[in-house]
């Protein structure tokens, strides 16, 4: 890559980027990140995730990564602050909510929009409300047999005055709707850590593997596109030709794609 900025932030999602989906990281991998991570003193390291927060922490041990500075649940709409960042454990006592953040979010929910697509799209077939651990301060999420017309064009009225987020259950038929602030998803929520830090956005490198990320591959940060991303999401950098930070497809997948594309945006250990 080109000279610049150094990088002081890590921002990555975890289920397909960190966490690989249908096995355990590879001990070598998970140790070398480790090892860069904690030789780099000045390195802040925040996790970005659809997970909530209990299954997140839940996530997080069973697969071994380091604990980070950051972790940013429920789609964008939550931020937990680390008492203990890089400790060997997880502690869920170690945690607390960024309560400025709440407040932010607080002022853009759209609680009366949000009632009015509840019982819309309740009434279709297919739809229910997701488990109430699932459920956020400012996040309504359901899940669908499909994406139907019928859903698209109920969600269609409401997506000036909510974001309205669709994807699909790794590990499961389902498809997923969120319902969140307007303007609020992880890109957002990253974008608040680093005014938080008073960090450009040029410090910073976020890696993912699917479409909820290519929001912030098309922003002013740095990105790793890991090997086994969806191919969608390689075509959308691939065609695009935004202004901002530097996209890095890597040939490795997930945390074998991290490295790669940390090491070339200079990330090495100290």
């Amino acid at each position: 890559m080109e000279e610049s900025q150094e990088i002081k932030l890590f921002a990555s999602d975890l289920d397909g980027t960190l966490i690989p989906v249908d096995e355990s990281p590879d001990p070598q991998q998970l140790r070398e990140f480790h090892d860069l991570i904690q030789s780099r003193s000045e390195f802040t390291l925040a996790y970005v995730t659809g997970r909530h927060f209990e299954l997140a922490l839940a996530g997080l041990a069973l697969a071994g990564l380091p604990v980070p500075h950051y972790l940013v649940c429920d789609v964008g709409t939550s931020i937990y602050r680390s008492l203990s960042p890089l400790a060997d454990k997880f502690d869920p006592s170690s945690w607390r909510p960024m309560e400025s953040y709440s407040r932010q979010l607080s002022r853009l929910w759209d609680k009366n929009a949000v009632e009015v697509v509840e019982d819309t799209l309740l009434k279709i077939n297919g739809v229910s409300l997701q488990e109430g651990e699932k459920q956020g301060n400012y996040k309504r999420s359901f899940y669908c047999t499909e994406l139907s017309r019928e859903l698209k064009e109920a969600l269609a009225p409401w997506r000036e005055r909510l974001c309205v987020v669709e994807s699909f259950a790794v590990d499961s038929h389902y498809a997923l709707i969120d319902l969140l602030p307007r303007g609020v998803n992880k890109l957002y929520a990253v974008r608040f850590i680093l005014e938080e830090l008073q960090m450009s956005p040029l410090e910073a490198v976020y890696a993912g593997d699917s479409g909820n990320d290519i929001a912030l591959f098309e922003s002013e940060m740095h990105g790793i596109v890991v090997g086994n991303a969806h191919q969608e999401v390689k075509a959308a950098v691939l065609a695009n030709n935004w202004e901002g930070g530097e996209n890095y497809i890597a040939r490795g997948k997930t945390i074998a794609g991290v490295l790669e594309g940390l090491q070339y945006f200079g990330v090495r250990g100290g």
